[in-house]
């Protein structure tokens, strides 16, 4: 080390400077003048970088979620109500749902299923004259059209859906169904509220073959 006063080079350990007498010291090092808190600091900040990225993280998670659930009940064009699907031939529809508790036949040739167990999803299933699903209802809890379903009311399917395409007035006047044609989607209204969801190729109207 040097001499403050006359800038002599010392021995490390002197104490005395060798030319100039004047009492020398030991110039401290880093570790010595470092602040004790340094250390300490540093652990609170990477408390603090873990703590941030956990809540990131969580945000994130939220985002995808509400997200997913937004496009999930996005409007568009849908081809499938429960199990059943538009296209489907007579034998899928039993394969999948069973033997049906009731059949018809209109007066245009169209087969028609009905599935009646309230248990489940019970079904109104139209085949077209290539027995071809052409039209499925349902009047059972469902509500993952769009997130609509039975019992809502009228107002909130237009609130969701815009002004329907087409709609069909019974003669009492308590009845009526309202028709999307560009999402494949009718809903039966009952005094303001949805007795029953259909996906279907053609809009509803109390003369064809749905009464």
């Amino acid at each position: 080390m040097f001499c403050s006063n006359c800038g002599a080079k010392n021995k490390d350990d002197a104490v005395f400077c060798i030319e100039c007498g004047q009492k020398v010291s030991p110039t401290p090092t880093k570790t010595e003048t470092a602040p004790a808190t340094k250390k300490k600091s540093g652990i609170w900040r990477r408390l603090l970088k873990v703590v941030l990225s956990f809540i990131l993280l969580i945000v994130g998670i939220s985002i995808i979620g509400f997200a997913y659930q937004w496009y999930k009940d996005l409007p568009r064009p849908v081809d499938t109500l429960g199990k059943v699907s538009l296209g489907m031939k007579p034998v899928d529809v039993t394969l999948d749902l069973g033997k049906p508790t009731d059949e018809g036949v209109n007066d245009e040739g169209w087969k028609h299923y009905f599935y009646k167990d309230y248990s489940t999803l019970n079904y109104f299933i139209a085949f077209d004259e290539n027995d071809r699903v052409r039209r499925i209802c349902s009047e059972a809890f469902y509500n993952d059209i769009f997130g609509l379903g039975v019992y809502d009311s009228e107002d909130r399917v237009v609130n969701k859906l815009g002004e329907p395409s087409k709609t069909s007035i019974n003669q009492d006047g308590l009845s009526k169904f309202i028709s999307y044609s560009k999402y494949n989607i009718a809903f039966s209204i009952e005094k303001g509220s949805v007795k029953a969801v259909c996906v279907t190729t053609t809009e509803l109207v109390f003369t064809d073959e749905y009464k």
